[in-house]
């Protein structure tokens, strides 16, 4: 089913919503408000908009998943990064300054769970320049994304545009634990007779390590978690005691438009905000997007169960409480915080940064 619903705004503010059946593939619902219908054919002509770190999390778990070189790219999920100011150089003494938010920066080692949550940039581009550009390219094929993407450093903070079925498409990847599955908005067709014309193929396709996607899954929970309140707040902070279910949650933001995309085992669901003149958003705007999203998909929940849409750990990953932060074995019962790590990745006192491991 899908439901399109147009209606004067007279801020020029546009909404977009879609909410996905992950098990399924199947659009349920879709939401698009916009200032007039021109403006809605405006939308279907051009048809994508700009991802912002959302795509982040794709960078996050970028890497041969299925088919060995696992075990370079899981110590990303443990290694901290060092996230500063910083001018990045490549060849021809070209340079590429990224920015987080409001210019805030930690200036010491963060966990990559810090850095989801926090949707930091630098942690981002450090990231995607150790795996190779290609990497994050790759996995968004993978995971059903056709749209241009270039190879250059700023691709995992958005700099080029999506559609936002496929960017929804990527995310339930995720959701499934690394099936692939294509999104339709049509189920079945029958005749007057109920002959069936039509049928929709629910196929899935195992394309991302399902170990390392429940680890992510969980990782992309700190975005509203109050154990990461630190040197910064997590994107999604103000969601903390309003969500009565657990989810993954990624943001994107820049000057312009905000993305939230949320997911757990029964629904996709992703909200984007902008205007129409590309008038730069208020605090309020971003806190309105937000707000769609948490009250869509918990609307959403409540044709279901009580029950938490969760999912069960794999035998091959084990559950430990660390410091939020600094990603070591917790001290402090009090903020400590359980994370998931391969069976033998473990983190120890003892570790390594991961900016150490790439200067020896």
């Amino acid at each position: 089913m899908a439901i399109f619903h147009v209606a004067k705004n007279g801020d020029n503010k546009n909404d977009l919503v879609i909410v996905y059946h992950d098990d399924t593939g199947e659009i349920q619902k879709t939401y698009l408000r916009l200032f007039s219908l021109s403006q809605t054919n405006e939308l279907v002509k051009y048809g994508e908009i700009p991802l912002d770190s959302a795509i982040t999390t794709i960078s996050g778990i970028q890497s041969d998943v299925v088919t060995g070189g696992a075990e370079k790219y899981t110590r990303l999920f443990i290694d901290c990064q060092k996230s500063e100011k910083t001018i990045f150089t490549f060849s021809g003494n070209q340079t590429y300054s990224p920015q987080n938010y409001n210019n805030t920066y930690p200036n010491k080692e963060i966990t990559m769970a810090t850095a989801i949550a926090y949707s930091d940039n630098i942690y981002a581009v450090k990231t995607h320049l150790f795996l190779g550009g290609e990497a994050l390219i790759n996995t968004a094929r993978r995971v059903g994304i056709t749209a241009k993407l270039e190879n250059i450093p700023s691709l995992p903070l958005g700099t080029n545009e999506i559609n936002i079925i496929e960017m929804v498409s990527g995310y339930a990847s995720f959701a499934n634990l690394g099936y692939k599955i294509k999104p339709h908005l049509i189920e079945k067709i029958e005749d007057l007779d109920g002959n069936v014309l039509y049928e929709c193929n629910h196929d899935k396709e195992l394309v991302l390590n399902p170990s390392l996607v429940f680890i992510l899954n969980n990782m992309l929970t700190c975005t509203y978690n109050t154990n990461f309140i630190d040197y910064n707040y997590p994107t999604a902070i103000s969601l903390a005691s309003k969500l009565k279910h657990t989810y993954s949650l990624k943001s994107g933001t820049t000057k312009g438009d905000n993305w939230n995309i949320g997911y757990n085992s029964k629904v996709v669901c992703a909200v984007w905000v902008g205007y129409d003149d590309n008038k730069e958003l208020t605090t309020k705007d971003y806190k309105h997007s937000q707000n769609i999203w948490y009250k869509t998909v918990e609307d959403y929940e409540k044709d279901f169960s009580n029950e938490d849409a969760w999912y069960i750990k794999p035998d091959n990953v084990i559950g430990m409480l660390v410091e939020p932060i600094s990603g070591k074995p917790a001290t402090n019962s009090e903020n400590a915080k359980l994370m998931y790590f391969l069976k033998g990745t473990e983190p120890k006192d003892t570790d390594a940064t991961f900016d150490e491991i790439l200067n020896n």
